[in-house]
This record gives C-alpha cells, sequence and structure tokens, in this order.
C-alpha cells in the first residue's frame, strides 16, 4: 500500500474507534458528539450524534435480527407468548433501540438484566466447551439379546 493509503486506513480506524466509543455512549444519553481534532491535515472532524439517528441507521439491522427471531419462534413451534423470560446478550444488547424492539416484540414484557451481555456470553461459551470436552453419556440399561434361527428354541 501507498502511504497516503496508509494514512487514509489510520483515519478510518481513529474514526472507527471514536464512533464506537460514542456508539456506547448513546446507551446512556441521549446526545453525542463525534469529534477528532486533525482528522485530515488541520481540519478537524465535528459531527452532533443523537440517539434517534443512531437508532434510525441501525434500524435495517434490528429489523434482520427480529426477522431471526420469528424464524426460531417458527422453527421450535412456539409464540412470543411461550416465552417467560428474554436475557439479551452481547455488546449491541446494550442499545436502548435493540431492547425496545425485543421488548414489543415480546409484549412490552422487561428484559432480564441480572448480568452482563458479556459475561452472559462467556458463561455460555464456557459451558459449550465444557460439553464438548466432557460430552454427558446417556444411562444406558444392559440388556442381553438372544438370537435364534426362525424356528429355532432357545
Amino acid at each position: 500500500t501507498t502511504g497516503s493509503q496508509v494514512e487514509r486506513d489510520k483515519r478510518l480506524r481513529r474514526i472507527k474507534t471514536e464512533c464506537e466509543k460514542q456508539k456506547r455512549f448513546l446507551s446512556s444519553t441521549t446526545k453525542a458528539k463525534v469529534y477528532m481534532d486533525a482528522i485530515h491535515g488541520e481540519i478537524p472532524l465535528s459531527v452532533p450524534f443523537t440517539r434517534d439517528i443512531f437508532s434510525e441507521l441501525i434500524k435495517p439491522s434490528v429489523d434482520k435480527c427480529m426477522e431471526v427471531v420469528d424464524q426460531v419462534l417458527t422453527k421450535c413451534e412456539m409464540k412470543e407468548t411461550d416465552i417467560n423470560d428474554i436475557m439479551v446478550v452481547g455488546g449491541s444488547s446494550r442499545i436502548p433501540y435493540v431492547q425496545i424492539r425485543l421488548s414489543e416484540k415480546f409484549g412490552g414484557r422487561s428484559l432480564l438484566k441480572q448480568i452482563t451481555p458479556e459475561e452472559a456470553v462467556a458463561k455460555g461459551a464456557a459451558i459449550l466447551a465444557y460439553s464438548i470436552d466432557n460430552p454427558e453419556l446417556p444411562n444406558v440399561t444392559v440388556q442381553d439379546l438372544n438370537l435364534r434361527p426362525e424356528g429355532d428354541v432357545l
């Protein structure tokens, strides 16, 4: 890559890092500002951002997530009312718009938030890893099998 391409990549990484920071910030407030000194030469970057704008931008992705929820319910032959508790996991589950859409999907019920989303993912991964390393063997009742030719008596 050329020097100018390397510089562009560096700037893009800085912008992505700042946007990620502000995305997290918008989970606890309604307004943020993406600000970076000298993003291009001497020109600073300053972009005001609101939770509503962010929600509108992520709406297509959240719509796809809701489609996956519908597919899972259909595959399991369940309805939203068959679900007792909704636990959201993963960093994006902290986004208020994601929480609102999931709550609406399940009739306005509250989402479980007893553990952090990252902790839930880590625990789930640990359980899966344990089950792979230590598969449970089903209880098997030993039975004798007797084979005999047809018409032969044992």
